[in-house]
């Protein structure tokens, strides 16, 4: 793989994160904080009932992708491999680096990620039959989220010395939530 390919998957995986990052935002702000936004997604149920459940489905979707070890995949598990077998690729990192966030995969694919991939394999992508019963805590996937920012800063650093900040945009879509609530909450 070229560094210019290398570098175009980079910033594929950094849109699926950032997908990721901006539907759990938007879900995590539909939930109400207080008294007056209860009332007005209760009101209005029939709209953010389903944009919740939409979301929460599409943040898991965007998550697994993130681990999805289909050679065809822009995925953190397959750049980490080459930049492990081409190690120009990742200059700026040490194998010892490269190591450690394989390390980290392996250590959450032992339990979160199994449960990811089932539940996008057999919910949400799939409508098997008979699903597995699945135990993915909030604090779990809160979890999952900041390994999955840390280790895509580490490997894009490895590559250009770059990395992201996720957190403006973020907060933005957060704010942006509250005060469409806020608003609709004055309309009713």
């Amino acid at each position: 793989m070229t560094r210019d390919e290398f570098k175009r998957q980079l910033a594929q995986l950094q849109e699926v994160i950032f997908r990721g990052l901006l539907y759990y935002t938007v879900w995590e702000a539909l939930w109400p904080s207080d008294e007056a936004a209860a009332k007005t997604l209760n009101w209005f149920k029939g709209f953010f009932v389903p944009v919740r459940g939409a979301l929460h489905n599409m943040m898991f979707i965007e998550f697994a992708k993130v681990f999805d070890r289909d050679k065809r995949a822009a995925s953190l598990p397959n750049l980490l491999s080459v930049a492990r077998q081409d190690r120009s690729l990742a200059p700026n990192a040490t194998p010892q680096d490269l190591d450690a966030i394989s390390k980290k995969i392996d250590v959450l694919s032992a339990k979160i990620l199994k449960n990811l991939k089932t539940l996008r394999d057999q919910r949400l992508a799939h409508s098997d039959t008979n699903p597995q019963v699945l135990a993915l805590t909030k604090r779990d996937f809160d979890c999952l989220v900041e390994d999955i920012k840390s280790m895509f800063n580490q490997l894009s650093g490895a590559h250009d010395d770059s990395d992201y900040h996720w957190e403006l945009q973020l907060n933005d879509s957060a704010s942006d939530t509250r005060e469409i609530l806020r608003i609709l909450g004055e309309a009713d």
